[in-house]
């Protein structure tokens, strides 16, 4: 049975690093206010889901509201200092740090203010650091991203490029970003207003708080508000309300898709059903089954025609809490997903070879009346029988399909999958996939809930304090992934090929058999003599023949088996050149992980397009009975 994600929201930071003393105490009493409306919310929406029919059951334990910031002096600090003072009973707030540098290089930067030429509360070095260490020790998880200080060849700040890829980071990682800014340009790279401006673009929403006036905050959802605020026009939307309006949009599941049966054996399939399940509340209380042989028809079909036996390894179990997190995920979705896409894929190949069966039980009860030695009543009777046992079966085949929806849930269950297992790569480098490319493999009404379902799934996902994983290591754990990936395309393309090729050949030569039927037919009809037998059982065969070519032209075309040699062809083609730009990367230069990150990403977005197209190819590969 899957496991339920945990209710969570995530907050990031980003803002100022030096806040004048007489700012600081609205901008705590704000900060404090949009803490106390998220968990109150959460709190809300618990008690909410259990009195929500399919909803009951969807979240586990308590909910969380995680807080993201890189400690840095200012903004950093205090919203985590309000954070760790906040507590909400019944929702547990957490504190994640990621930091541009090692720690060990990062605590050179807390040197205290200085001459405190922007009226700061004054600090010491030592008193700097002792706080960045107080507020570290309370975190639940921790992330040292492996930028520098030190100057590199061919980097003119590298210690910038660290302070941005650390904002982005908190983006990525980030339900909505509460930004403590004045609204002025960034000093340098990895500024403020750098990372407001790259939130905005990547559809993270905002609140702003001024950093030095007493106003109440702004709420910014794309660049058009943002370009209308900064040019000093006011924005007419209650920012509290825009932030309760956001949060329930992330944590409320969406809605059961309305099913519209169309003809009778739709409506016949759910007459007996008393209500249609949720996907979400069927997708949680999925078991897998007694494996029945006759679903594994399909399989037996493609290991034989395909004329390929890979050897085939389950893959290792991450031992870090993340990949664990992920690859649980998705072992339990690709185990569902693969019994169901047995299931339908052996329902169509029973459906069609009874439905051959059906026509070849007919034509030969006609044929026995015509058969003057026989006596044809008992084998006709038997015949018949089997010709009705053969349509009884394919009603119920056709039935359970629709009924147990076999075919929607081995192409949702495999998107979700796919989508765990692309997370789990990603997590590898601290990156996160976008919502934007889930969006587009989930863009139906009837997949809303993989949306939905991937998305408070990355929110729970656990927070660890292990140590980064090295460079290399990631490098070669990315590159298991499409060693992976261009050995299953090359076996697809392999096995989809000489299946192809062999249903090819059998409808060819059922073809040459019908021919060589209809001549023998002509010879008869113009020998001298009666040869009425001989001539019923040719004449059988001229629909015999057809049928079973019939058959395999079918199956082939179910298939898909030409498409899938191509696409297959060129993802290996595409993969193979990923793998090349993956192993240029100088994994010794600093923040190196961020250039597997956007390997990693490439690699992913690239598996998603195909893991898209095949969804939309198969999509409509709907059950019939006809």
């Amino acid at each position: 049975m899957p496991d339920r994600p945990q209710m969570a929201f995530r907050v990031g930071v980003t803002g100022a690093r030096r806040l004048p003393v007489a700012s600081i105490p609205f901008l705590r009493k704000q900060v404090r206010t949009v803490l106390e409306v998220l968990a109150v919310e959460l709190l809300q929406l618990e008690r909410d889901f259990g009195a929500v029919e399919h909803f009951e059951s969807v979240y586990r334990g308590v909910p969380r509201l995680q807080v993201t910031s890189p400690l840095a002096r200012g903004a950093d600090r205090l919203v985590a200092q309000t954070a760790m003072e906040l507590k909400p009973g019944g929702v547990l707030v957490e504190l994640t740090v990621p930091m541009p540098f090692p720690v060990n290089e990062y605590e050179q930067d807390f040197t205290g203010t200085g001459d405190n030429p922007a009226g700061e509360v004054p600090l010491s070095a030592d008193e700097d650091l002792s706080e960045f260490k107080e507020l570290l020790s309370h975190a639940a998880g921790v992330i040292e991203l492996d930028g520098t200080h030190a100057k590199v060849a061919g980097i003119h700040d590298s210690a910038s490029l660290a302070y941005e890829a650390v904002g982005r980071y908190v983006v990525r990682h980030s339900d909505v970003i509460l930004a403590i800014w004045d609204g002025k340009p960034s000093n340098g790279r990895g500024g403020t207003a750098e990372i407001v401006f790259h939130a905005v673009a990547t559809g993270v929403s905002l609140l702003w708080i001024h950093a030095t006036r007493d106003t109440a905050p702004i709420w910014i959802d794309d660049r058009n508000t943002l370009d209308v605020v900064l040019e000093g026009l006011a924005v007419e939307s209650d920012p509290w309300e825009m932030l309760r309006t956001h949060i329930r949009k992330q944590i409320a599941p969406p809605l059961p898709p309305q099913r519209h049966p169309h003809g009778m054996l739709d409506k016949l399939a759910f007459i007996f059903k008393s209500k249609q399940l949720h996907p979400l509340s069927s997708y949680f209380n999925e078991k897998v089954g007694r494996r029945w042989p006759i679903w594994r028809i399909h399989a037996w079909l493609m290991k034989h025609a395909g004329r390929l036996r890979p050897a085939w390894s389950p893959p290792d179990e991450p031992v870090d809490v993340i990949g664990k997190y992920w690859f649980t995920l998705y072992t339990q979705a690709d185990s569902l997903a693969s019994e169901y896409a047995a299931r339908y894929r052996s329902s169509y190949v029973w459906t069609i070879t009874l439905s051959a069966c059906t026509l070849i039980l007919g034509t030969l009860t006609g044929s026995m009346h015509q058969i003057r030695r026989l006596d044809h009543r008992p084998i006709t009777q038997s015949l018949s029988i089997l010709e009705l046992l053969c349509l009884v079966l394919i009603l119920l085949n056709v039935v359970a399909a629709i009924r147990n929806e076999w075919h929607e849930k081995s192409i949702e269950y495999r998107l979700l999958a796919e989508l765990f297992r692309k997370q789990q790569t990603l997590a590898i480098v601290d990156w996160s996939l976008p919502l934007k490319s889930v969006h587009q493999c989930t863009d139906t009404e009837r997949l809303l809930w993989i949306q939905w379902l991937f998305a408070a799934t990355e929110r729970s996902a656990p927070l660890s304090k292990s140590p980064r994983l090295p460079n290399a290591e990631r490098s070669y754990r990315i590159d298991c992934l499409l060693e992976e990936q261009i050995s299953y395309h090359e076996t697809r393309r392999t096995v989809s090929h000489n299946a192809l090729q062999l249903f090819e050949s059998l409808g060819t030569v059922t073809f040459l058999l019908v021919i060589v039927c209809v001549i023998v037919k002509v010879l008869l009809e113009f020998l001298k003599g009666d040869h009425p037998d001989t001539t019923t059982v040719v004449e059988l065969l001229t629909v015999v023949f057809p049928t079973i070519s019939a058959a395999f032209i079918t199956l082939r075309g179910y298939a898909e088996l030409q498409l899938l040699v191509e696409q297959s062809r060129q993802m290996a083609a595409e993969l193979l050149l990923r793998k090349e730009a993956l192993q240029r990367i100088n994994l010794d230069r600093s923040l190196a992980s961020i250039e597997l990150g956007k390997q990693a990403l490439a690699i992913t977005t690239l598996m998603l397009q195909d893991l898209e197209g095949w969804g939309r190819l198969f999509r409509g590969k709907l059950m019939e009975a006809g």
